[in-house]
């Protein structure tokens, strides 16, 4: 079925003549206990839901009020569903009431003390609307009640019903404005309509209430709901006199509250009790209700959630951390885990692709399950964005393996010693922009920048060149000089003869062959010559002297 076609459905009903309504129009589909909601729920749905209550000093005949007298008052009501359409959902609901009653004064006719009845059964259409990214809902909700307790007509043409609290006698037809709010753990409900009811005033069905989810099992809700008629009243009993709970032509309003648990993923089980606020409602009702799935009744959500928690962990060192977790390709938002690296996050039951992202580590892609009411533990492990830089420190000259160190300014990274073997050596750092210093003894060091990347591998090699400081020399000896003659009082040594030159005749001429040397000569030669006495130069005159 296309939207448009569920548009019209929906446009045709809306359109099918006076507004009319039963008087407890609780219908099937996601809701409260008086109030609907506006999401469909899922493709078949059945809720009952049971109203019992016990009031004293109630009004059974019109014309008087017998002290003493009590009712034992039950309601029950079956409800289904079915959704066709992602957007358009088809509603049914049956009502049976009863009672039992104890009177203080017995009339003078005898009365029937008991009554068992089937009231009118109600069809409805839900057509639905989501706006603001899935956060408010709305839907119309046309509907149409057949009697079903009809005895007869009166004389002057007026429907005989067993029970009017049940029973209006004729067809109706109505609708109703539904609209929900999502706010995260709590859903707000809000409903507003115009019935009527053959052979009364009009009905403003009207009412607020809110559904609270504790857990995944236990959800609470309260509400505030009532029938507002308009106009006169179409009888003249005295309002003191009009019987609580029984339908009289009056306004009605009641103020409740309960619980949901779901001790299985297809039964949930619903506890609540309402007061009246009014003379014409019932004082009070304690009701029990199962829901079966547990998305058949469920609001928060409009179906009950599954949830997937755990932990974000560094791969390597199991060191919890703090990360976010999306979801792409779903209308949902995100979640982020606290300083220990726990998350939880609640999800509708369907298929997943979700992504893992922590600063400084490579991003996780997985696919999960997630079950309705279910939670899925998982503990998500990440591995950090690496890059590597290696290189070989040598001698620029000779190649030499230099046993270097590497530091990388600006950082808190631990300096690195290369092998001095071989003068390799690797680093590996997260991505980002470096300074590395390489340096060895003797040698002037190296800057290198350069960008990482993850899983980047980049070789740096690294010559380095000798340091051109000078060695320093001695400075040179001092020189000696020896002492004046004057101080010392010596006679220093006279001064060597210099040869004249020779004449310019006697150097053309041949030099004369040596004599020949006797004995004696020789060993007069071998012994030293006398000195020869030198003249005195003459004492220089002394400083300050004549």
């Amino acid at each position: 079925m296309t939207r448009k076609t569920a548009t019209a459905l929906c446009a045709m009903v809306l359109l099918a003549g006076a507004v009319q309504a039963a008087r407890h129009p609780v219908l099937g589909g996601p809701g409260l206990v008086r109030l609907q909601s506006a999401k469909i729920g899922p493709a078949f749905g059945y809720r009952t839901l049971n109203l019992l209550t016990y009031y004293t000093d109630i009004g059974y005949l019109q014309d008087a009020t017998l002290p003493g007298s009590s009712c034992l008052d039950a309601w029950s009501h079956q409800l289904a569903s079915y959704s066709p359409h992602p957007d358009l959902a088809v509603l049914a609901s049956l009502t049976g009431h009863g009672n039992k009653w104890t009177l203080g004064t017995q009339p003078a006719q005898p009365v029937d003390l008991t009554l068992g009845n089937a009231g009118d059964a109600v069809l409805a259409a839900k057509y639905h609307r989501s706006l603001l990214g899935g956060k408010l809902d709305l839907a119309g909700l046309p509907m149409v009640s057949i009697p079903l307790g009809k005895k007869g007509e009166h004389p002057d043409g007026t429907p005989i019903v067993v029970d009017r609290a049940s029973n209006s006698g004729g067809f109706d037809v109505g609708a109703k404005v539904l609209a929900d709010y999502d706010l995260g753990r709590m859903a707000v409900l809000a409903n507003l309509g115009f019935l009527t009811r053959s052979g009364e005033r009009a009905q403003l069905p009207l009412g607020a209430g809110l559904e609270y989810g504790f857990t995944q099992i236990l959800s609470g809700f309260c509400e505030l709901s009532g029938e507002l008629r308009a106009g006169a009243a179409a009888d003249a009993v005295p309002d003191a006199l009009v019987p609580r709970g029984l339908g009289y032509d009056r306004s009605e309003f009641r103020a409740g509250g309960g619980v949901r648990l779901m001790p299985l993923p297809l039964l949930q089980v619903l506890v609540a009790a309402e007061a009246g606020l009014t003379r014409a409602a019932a004082p009070w009702h304690v009701i029990i209700g199962v829901e079966i799935p547990a998305s058949a009744g469920r609001v928060r959500g409009g179906t009950v959630l599954g949830a997937i928690a755990g932990r974000i962990k560094d791969r390597d060192s199991g060191v919890p951390m703090k990360g976010m977790i999306t979801f792409p390709g779903a209308d949902l938002p995100g979640t982020v885990s606290d300083d220990v690296g726990k998350y939880v996050k609640e999800l509708p039951p369907g298929d997943y692709t979700i992504h893992i992202y922590a600063n400084g580590y490579r991003w996780l892609q997985r696919k999960i399950s997630v079950e309705q009411g279910k939670k899925l533990k998982w503990d998500l492990t990440l591995k950090r964005k690496l890059g590597t830089v290696t290189g070989r420190a040598a001698d620029a000259r000779t190649g030499a393996a230099l046993a270097a160190t590497v530091r990388f300014a600006g950082t808190e990274l631990p300096e690195i010693k290369a092998d001095p073997a071989t003068g390799e050596f690797t680093a590996v750092l997260p991505p980002a922009k470096y300074v590395m210093t390489v340096a060895a003894p003797g040698y002037k060091p190296r800057e290198f920048t350069f960008p990482i990347k993850d899983r980047q591998v980049l070789e740096q090699p690294a010559a380095l060149e000798t340091d051109a400081v000078a060695v320093p020399q001695p400075p040179p000896a001092p020189v000696r000089t020896s002492p004046s003659p004057a101080s010392q009082g010596a006679v220093p040594p006279p001064a060597p003869a210099k040869a004249l030159p020779p004449a310019d005749n006697d150097a053309a001429k041949p030099a004369p062959l040596p004599a020949p040397v006797s004995g004696q000569a020789k060993d007069a030669a071998k012994e030293p010559a006398p000195a020869t006495a030198q003249p005195m130069p003459l004492p220089l005159p002394l400083p300050g002297g004549p």
